[in-house]
């Protein structure tokens, strides 16, 4: 290989590591995406604590179900004590200021009346709110009973 098919070939691989590397839009979604995993288990292990402020701290506040799962979410404490094991967190997709991800979850009763455990996979709608993404709303793709 002479030198101008060299110098012409590592001027390509260089054009293509900063492409990759440097893409200011390609960092930013590596940061978003590394934002979302403590949020998702944030709301699980504030389940799980019996946490209710912690628990709607993770969920949007513009949420059409927001009043009504704090109020679901105040009675399933007073009922059951669950444990809550996050399988997988999947980002799907982020564009602008929404994000859907898919979470995979085990739930199991600890104690309280009968429980069906189950085995839960959702994508979750996840929408800025002063800067963190938080849950605006859930729709579950499965559920299985184990």
């Amino acid at each position: 290989m002479n030198s101008l098919n060299l110098a012409r070939n590592t001027g390509i691989v260089l054009c293509v590591i900063v492409a990759l590397f440097c893409n200011p839009g390609c960092l930013n979604t590596t940061d978003e995406e590394a934002a979302i995993e403590p949020l998702i288990m944030k709301n699980a292990q504030t389940l799980e604590d019996e946490d209710l402020s912690g628990y709607m701290s993770t969920i949007h506040p513009d949420s059409p179900a927001y009043d009504t799962t704090e109020d679901l979410i105040a009675e399933l404490f007073d009922m059951y004590k669950l444990t809550y094991d996050v399988k997988s967190v999947k980002v799907l997709s982020i564009d602008g200021n929404e994000a859907r991800v898919r979470v995979r979850m085990i739930t199991s009763k600890i104690s309280g009346p009968e429980f069906g455990d189950n085995d839960l996979t959702a994508v979750h709608v996840l929408k800025q709110d002063g800067g963190k993404w938080k849950i605006y709303e859930s729709i579950i793709e499965s559920i299985d009973y184990v």
